[in-house]
């Protein structure tokens, strides 16, 4: 019968923190790991609180009302401390409160998993329980309890699961925020949790016991909800959600190391099956863009969507749907293609024909189905591009980030590297790509963006042409008047003109109607004209005046 009872009170400890965390995270799209971080705070606070306990308890006397009061010290200290090395060490893209809570949850419950699981291995009586275990001895006191004291206890495992839920919260502010008040906030909720709870439960009972609890638990929450919102925090609510129909969307995305702005509230939306160039000197954040998009770093504000799945909010599901190509090829050199794409096939969850056929079609398609077998260490530096590029594809994504694709590669090299990733966009992927060769965007892309933090423009190439240069129209002369200038800076719609020798600029507002205004002034002045032509600046042009515009004076 105690077994019996034992298993029953488990399951309960149990299956309620856990049955709450699934309907949480199918309702946030939040990670696991995040969950499983809490629990290693869990762990990591016993490893400290327990032995130190067990030193410290004979060494405090008999006097309850010293005793207490300095054991309860250890749970705030050891507990607040692990989860704020959890928050500021491994559970690092943590910045929601949703994602707080889901932290705090798994801490509080795997303290109650722990708790019932013992509780119930003691009273079956298959194990003594050592006086510095409290858990333990707690959890067995509590089977044995009669039905009332029993249901006090369960309203208190619920009261402790949401003191650790509040301070989750105050302790991710104080990392997040840097201000140590929260977490000086938690301890001392804590401390009040435990002590007020059991010094008010020796002086009138388990029912005030139990309301203790309850209220100290609420106040945490109540210190978030009234206290100023953080400030990525208060970016996230002021940033407009993003476009999650287009293949990449990002909203005031942010992203700051330290003092260093990397990028500074850059919005965009790229069409699905649309193929986008971001241009940029180095240093100008392009690769923490793609970084941040594809989940691998968190962004310290603002909102972005790739593929539908909110960076932050489900990267896993987003991970699954991207593949990258490096600037370096990241690959087993020492081993074939065959072998590296089965290796990396299998980590993105293809397996068996299926696998085999997607990679007898990519290294067929990328003529490298000959070679299949040499080691990935014998290619070229453009071959092992065209494997990592395969490795990318395995898993069929909807959403692919090339970065410096053709960097060190040989024209010819990258000639056929660009025909390759031409070929990939009329295949529908939605593909940002990242590069110095400014000839590369101007002839891939539909559109172009120019990184330098923020997003200096973006447009297609002759858009930004327009931008920055207007329309101008370049003339050519047998035999030109002596007064040509005065003539053409006279003619309607012409808003400017300079010579350049052999060549008169101009620039025009309508073109449709000022170059043939023009041709016939100059014709009726006596000019001889050779050849009229569109001015058209290289993308190279247009790029370095938008980045000398952002230079200091």
């Amino acid at each position: 019968m105690k077994i019996a009872v034992g298993v029953l009170q488990a399951f309960a400890m149990v299956g309620g923190p856990l049955a709450l965390a699934m309907l949480l995270r199918k309702k946030w799209r939040v990670s696991w790991s995040l969950f499983g971080f809490g629990a290693l705070a869990f762990f990591l606070s016993k490893v400290v609180q327990l032995p130190l306990g067990s030193w410290l308890g004979p060494k405090l006397g008999t006097n309850m009302w010293v005793r207490l009061p300095i054991i309860f010290l250890l749970a705030p200290l050891c507990e607040e401390g692990a989860r704020w090395i959890c928050f500021r060490y491994f559970a690092k893209r943590a910045k929601s409160w949703r994602e707080g809570l889901f932290v705090g949850l798994g801490h509080g419950g795997f303290e109650s998993m722990i708790l019932g699981v013992l509780g119930a291995v003691a009273l079956a009586g298959a194990m003594t329980v050592p006086e510095s275990a409290a858990e333990a001895t707690y959890a067995k006191a509590l089977l044995e309890a009669p039905p009332l004291l029993r249901l006090m206890a369960v309203l208190e495992r619920v009261a402790a699961v949401m003191l650790h839920l509040g301070a989750s919260l105050l302790v991710l502010r104080a990392v997040r925020d840097k201000r140590p008040i929260f977490l000086l906030a938690a301890m001392g909720l804590h401390y009040l949790f435990n002590g007020a709870g059991v010094t008010v439960g020796l002086k009138f009972g388990p029912i005030a016991a139990t309301a203790v609890f309850l209220v100290v638990a609420a106040l945490p929450l109540a210190i978030i909800l009234l206290s100023k919102p953080a400030s990525d925090e208060a970016s996230d609510q002021q940033a407009p959600a993003p476009d999650i129909e287009m293949g990449i969307s990002c909203r005031d995305l942010t992203r700051q190391f330290g003092d260093r702005m990397a990028l500074n509230k850059v919005s965009l939306d790229i069409a699905k099956g649309e193929l986008f160039a971001l241009l940029g000197p180095n240093g100008a954040g392009k690769t923490t863009m793609v970084r941040t998009l594809c989940g691998l770093i968190p962004p310290t504000s603002g909102r972005a969507s790739v593929a539908g799945y909110e960076v932050g909010v489900d990267d896993d599901s987003l991970r699954g749907a991207v593949g990258a190509l490096t600037e370096v090829p990241a690959l087993y050199e020492q081993l074939s293609p065959m072998t590296n794409l089965q290796i990396f096939g299998q980590l993105e969850g293809v397996y068996g024909e299926t696998l085999t056929g997607r990679i007898e079609k990519l290294l067929r398609g990328f003529e490298l189905w000959e070679r299949r077998d040499d080691p990935v260490g014998s290619f070229s530096k453009g071959m092992r591009q065209k494997v990592s590029i395969a490795r990318a594809l395995l898993h069929e994504p909807p959403v692919l980030f090339l970065d410096e694709p053709t960097s060190g590669l040989d024209p010819s090299a990258a000639h056929d590297l660009s025909k390759l990733i031409q070929e990939l966009k009329t295949q529908g992927h939605t593909i940002l790509l990242t590069t110095h060769r400014l000839e590369e965007a101007e002839s891939l892309a539909e559109r172009v963006g120019i990184l330098k933090g923020e997003l200096l423009a973006v447009d297609t190439v002759e858009g930004l042409r327009t931008r920055v240069y207007g329309q101008r129209v370049r003339v050519r002369f047998v035999e030109a008047p002596d007064n040509l200038l005065e003539l053409v800076n006279a003619t309607e719609g012409v808003a400017e003109a300079s010579w350049d020798d052999p060549e008169l600029v101009a620039d025009v507002e309508r073109p449709d109607e000022s170059i043939p205004e023009l041709v016939r002034t100059l014709v009726e002045a006596g000019a001889a004209i050779r050849s009229v032509d569109d001015s058209k600046e290289s993308l190279e042009d247009v790029y370095l005046e938008l980045i000398r515009e952002e230079e200091p004076a």
